[in-house]
């Protein structure tokens, strides 16, 4: 599924707060709808265009899809030394549920 986005205001924003429009693709899995791939790029004024593309992968103990790498690049892929550009990847492990207590204590009147 692709998709585009066209409102304004934008959900991001440059630095000098102009609209970045977003632009990605999703995969789903067949059957489930299950979102196992994600891309995401961005073109902002003035620098070249930020991508960031993420795997997933089903965790049964966790009954749920939930990434499990993260590749980003921001500017152009450029052979010239003199055009910056940025790449990074994340993995993800081990994940764990949260779990949070809570007591509320009302004031007596």
């Amino acid at each position: 599924m692709s998709f585009r986005e066209h409102a304004r205001p934008t959900l991001a924003r440059a630095a000098r707060g102009q609209d970045v429009p977003a632009l990605g693709l999703l995969w789903l899995e067949a059957g489930s709808a299950a979102l196992v791939e994600s891309r995401l790029e961005l073109r902002p004024p003035d620098f070249g265009p930020i991508v960031i593309a993420t795997v997933y992968a089903q965790d049964d103990r966790l009954a749920g899809w939930l990434p499990t790498e993260m590749h980003e690049a921001h500017g152009i892929q450029s052979r010239s030394s003199r055009e910056p550009r940025l790449e990074a990847v994340a993995r993800y492990s081990g994940w764990r549920r949260a779990q949070v207590e809570v007591q509320v204590i009302l004031p007596v009147r």
